[in-house]
């Protein structure tokens, strides 16, 4: 037979156990905080600014420059400039970047790059590196989106 103070540890263990179960599950229901190197935004400013015809960004690609990997192949960089010249902020647009080959007019590699807000008269640089063959020549082809 088990002995009554063995029972009454027994119980006591267990209410513990099910009393901490409930203080660490406890916050489970609600969103956790942004983890650290992440940002949020919640107010209403960062709404997307519906892009104008003629909108006044302009984006500037130097030529770029062959880079040969040790594994072999060929990467090329270069430096992107998006300028807003005109006399609004624009929030949420896109720069899509094409490595086109020089003779065939083909789209050799892509990327996109997202600026959250550019405000009037602010100038964004970023280096951007495409992956190509290293026996061709490319220019960096540009569109806002």
């Amino acid at each position: 037979m088990i002995s009554k103070g063995y029972t009454v540890i027994v119980v006591g263990l267990l209410a513990a156990l099910l009393i901490a179960a409930v203080a660490v599950t406890a916050g489970c229901t609600s969103q956790s905080p942004p983890q650290s190197g992440t940002r949020t935004v919640t107010h209403a400013s960062t709404q997307a600014t519906p892009l104008p015809k003629n909108v006044a960004i302009e984006v500037s690609a130097a030529a770029p420059t062959r880079l040969y990997l040790v594994e072999g192949g060929c990467n090329y960089e270069t430096t992107v400039e998006v300028l807003n010249t005109g006399q609004i902020d624009y929030s949420n647009i896109g720069i899509r970047l094409d490595l086109v080959e020089g003779l065939l007019g083909s789209v050799r590699d892509t990327r996109n790059i997202p600026i959250e807000r550019i405000v009037h008269g602010d100038r964004k640089i970023f280096t951007v590196q495409f992956s190509g063959d290293c026996d061709k020549q490319y220019r960096v082809r540009a569109e806002v989106s």
